[in-house]
């Protein structure tokens, strides 16, 4: 039997492509069982984690939390916290001047602590009320009388005012704090 060179080539592309499509085929089933492995893992790490005061006390040190008490909440970073209490340290800053306060809460006045997402607030708050001042901005550099073209200062100082506002109700309120650690029963 005589083949040509093209019968030759042709033959030679399709061996590739069955043994490319086998190596495919065996890299997905590869890529599925770690994928699987991965998520029982996962999960059996979700079931195995500690809740309640448990997760507290494993917190790392120095992890920032959001507190609610009966004295009302406050954000912190954790100190400590054992079966009684938990000790916190309270970083403020009041005109440049860096304030630490330890405080110590007990256990059965804490309502719930839930890891403290301030930093994502505080940018959130200032991209909203810098979007905000410059709506406002806008607005008002397109009624006044005379378009003269300073660079819309009015839009800018606007914009740069409502993102303070926005940082610093981010910080205040901390409003994309993270998931429930604790809730009291």
């Amino acid at each position: 039997m005589a083949h040509s060179f093209r019968d030759l080539i042709v033959w030679q592309r399709a061996m590739q492509f069955k043994i490319r499509g086998a190596t495919m085929q065996g890299m997905n089933r590869r890529r599925y069982s770690m994928l699987s492995v991965f998520l029982l893992g996962a999960s059996l790490s979700v079931s195995a984690q500690s809740t309640g005061w448990e997760a507290v006390k494993h917190l790392p040190q120095d992890q920032q939390i959001r507190v609610r008490s009966l004295q009302g909440g406050l954000t912190c970073n954790l100190v400590l916290a054992d079966d009684d209490a938990l000790v916190c340290e309270q970083r403020r800053t009041i005109v440049f001047a860096p304030v630490h306060r330890q405080i110590m809460i007990p256990r059965n006045e804490i309502k719930s602590v839930r890891l403290s997402r301030q930093a994502v607030s505080m940018l959130a708050g200032a991209g909203i009320g810098a979007g905000a001042g410059a709506g406002i901005g806008a607005g008002i550099d397109a009624s006044a009388k005379n378009q003269v073209e300073e660079g819309h200062i009015i839009t800018v100082l606007f914009a740069f005012m409502g993102g303070l506002i926005g940082n610093g109700i981010g910080q205040h309120s901390d409003f994309l704090a993270g998931p429930v650690i604790y809730r009291a029963p």
